[in-house]
């Protein structure tokens, strides 16, 4: 039986068949590409103008794994397309919609859908004039943990599927992130931010603001983990990574959002990588990246500094 994803990706390509691959200022070449069946399993398509191939970016948006949308400032389209990057933005299912579902525990369905569309990018790449040898991710807040999540995990490809798709590499050449989050165990959140963390509970369906509820359950939860914490993921041969923080560990005013963004995630991040050889740069107010202006300019620097003869695979 040929899998329903496959499937849905098939007619939903013959669905967009109509879409002008020339257009305006702020307009995707790709728009709305169904990757799956679900309604927001869906991605837009950003690329400079010429034949290709062009290396490209996924970017996840943030939002808790509650909320957010794929859309794309046209700062973040610019930079990239003006350096020769297509840049791709992805929606995928909330966990509202994955405790409807019953997907146990609810942000594996987030992260499962972010994997495929970038296996389903790939897969369509030489069609739509992309180069998937040469990929970033990028992502903010919990889409930052999606993305570290992603490009840190070891290959998730499928050699045997019978689904193209799931055949595909999901390793990359960067990541570059925005506030996010690098750990889901909360005695380690709390170790690194501080006792007045109260996240990550809502990733396995428990409430957000009940913090006490999950650290009680810890080990219900603990044999994940070592397979979704960005930290517990970190290997010598990850690509390299960028972690921007917008406040400074010193700020006087510190509230709930400060402790989730914490730039102590980075550093904690970053103390993990070094030791292995990985290059891992933090960057947040008082503390700059030496050789990179921000984020985009890392992911700009490292993906055209490679060849379109090398890749990440």
């Amino acid at each position: 039986m040929i899998p329903s994803r496959l499937v849905y990706a098939l007619t939903a390509l013959s669905l967009i068949s109509w879409l002008p691959s020339a257009y305006g200022q702020g307009a995707p070449f790709k728009a709305n590409v169904a990757y799956g069946p679900h309604a927001l399993q869906r991605l837009d398509v950003y690329k400079p103008s010429g034949p290709g191939p062009f290396p490209f970016v996924l970017d996840i948006h943030g939002g808790g794994w509650w909320n957010g949308d794929k859309a794309l400032g046209r700062r973040q389209v610019e930079t990239f397309t003006d350096a020769g990057i297509a840049i791709v933005g992805v929606n995928y299912r909330l966990l509202r919609d994955a405790a409807r579902q019953k997907v146990d525990p609810p942000v594996t369905a987030c992260l499962d859908d972010v994997r495929y569309a970038l296996q389903f990018v790939r897969h369509y790449a030489t069609e739509w004039g992309l180069d998937g040898r040469r990929v970033a991710l990028s992502g903010v807040s919990a889409g930052g943990f999606s993305a570290l999540w992603l490009g840190l995990s070891d290959e998730m490809a499928k050699p045997d599927s019978p689904d193209p798709i799931a055949r595909e590499s999901t390793r990359v050449l960067a990541i570059g992130v925005r506030d996010a989050q690098t750990s889901i165990d909360p005695r380690q959140m709390r170790r690194w931010v501080g006792p007045e963390l109260r996240y990550g509970g809502h990733a396995f369906g428990l409430p957000e603001r009940n913090f006490s509820k999950f650290l009680d359950q810890r080990s219900r939860y603990e044999p994940f983990f070592p397979k979704l914490s960005p930290a517990a993921l970190v290997s010598s041969d990850d690509p390299p990574i960028f972690l921007y923080y917008k406040l400074a560990p010193d700020e006087a005013e510190k509230d709930h959002s400060f402790f989730v963004h914490s730039p102590k995630f980075g550093v904690e991040l970053k103390k993990l990588a070094e030791p292995l050889g990985l290059e891992c740069h933090v960057s947040y107010p008082g503390l700059e990246a030496p050789r990179f202006t921000d984020r985009y300019d890392f992911i700009v620097k490292t993906l055209t500094a490679q060849s379109t003869d090398s890749g990440c695979f």
